[in-house]
């Protein structure tokens, strides 16, 4: 009977550690974490600042880019695929992260028949 009760409290004292190095780990690794997050996070508003690829022109406007969209669409309903591809392709140097213009564009090249 006392064989088992020691037996059980050596037991509990070795949860007792190895939750304790559990819970240590476990800050450890939160601090890493949290290291690389605010890594990220700067390095993501560094990216910010930095103007995309494929923008031509120093000014993001959005506004410009729908108004060279609704045009393309314009010319793209008159048949008019080159004036279309011209505007797609202007809206793209203002709003580059647009996914509409490339998919536009393409649509306008198919309706020429330029497949490549």
């Amino acid at each position: 009977m006392v064989d088992s009760a020691l037996r059980a409290q050596a037991a509990a004292r070795h949860n007792a550690e190895h939750m304790q190095e559990y819970l240590r780990e476990l800050k450890q690794w939160e601090s890493q974490v949290k290291v690389k997050d605010e890594t990220l996070k700067k390095k993501a508003s560094i990216e910010k600042s930095l103007p995309p690829v494929r923008n031509t022109t120093p000014a993001h406007d959005e506004g410009v880019g729908e108004a060279e969209r609704a045009a393309g669409n314009y010319q793209f309903k008159q048949g008019k695929y080159m004036a279309a591809i011209a505007c797609y392709t202007r809206g793209m140097e203002y709003d580059p992260y647009n996914a509409v213009f490339p998919a536009n564009r393409a649509m306008a090249h198919l309706k020429m028949k330029k497949w490549g």
